[in-house]
């Protein structure tokens, strides 16, 4: 493997991720699974953020990190219980916990094509520098593939 070994606590789990490919995978999924709620607001905040009238219609502040996530249909402040990627919308049957209206599906799937994608690219390349490099290249596809989809545009 291309990764130098590690001195001090980061070396056991240097030793996991390179033997144990199992240990690679489930972490690359988790946090991926992590980064893909992340894209989610990326995928629908940016747009906004780059265009003056709506970010101005939008609010202020209005950036990747506020307003705080709310149900789009109520407005209702989404607690971090209930922001678990994937497991909180299938806990809460894909339903606000406040208005009991559906969350859309956009974004379990976004979160679920996050995380498998990147486990995909884990597994193919092994615990490498290229894999990291793949999984980035992937995110950034992923968010702008999205983005040109939601607005219609290439510019």
């Amino acid at each position: 493997m291309i990764f130098e070994h590690p001195s001090g606590p980061l070396s056991t789990l240097y030793w996991l991720a390179n033997n144990h490919i199992w240990f690679w995978l489930a972490s690359v999924g988790i946090f991926s699974l992590l980064v893909g709620s992340f894209l989610n607001v990326v995928i629908y905040r940016l747009p906004i953020i780059l265009d003056p009238v709506k970010k101005k219609a939008a609010g202020t502040p209005f950036n990747l990190s506020k307003p705080a996530s709310h149900c789009p249909k109520c407005k209702n402040k989404i607690k971090p219980w209930q922001n678990i990627p994937l497991f909180s919308w299938l806990v809460l049957g894909g339903k606000c916990f406040n208005c009991k209206l559906p969350i859309p599906w956009r974004y379990p799937l976004v979160e679920l094509s996050t995380g498998a994608g990147s486990v995909i690219i884990a597994w193919l390349c092994g615990f490498t520098w290229l894999a990291v490099i793949g999984i980035m290249g992937y995110w950034l596809l992923l968010v702008a593939l999205l983005i040109i989809y939601d607005t219609k545009s290439l510019e």
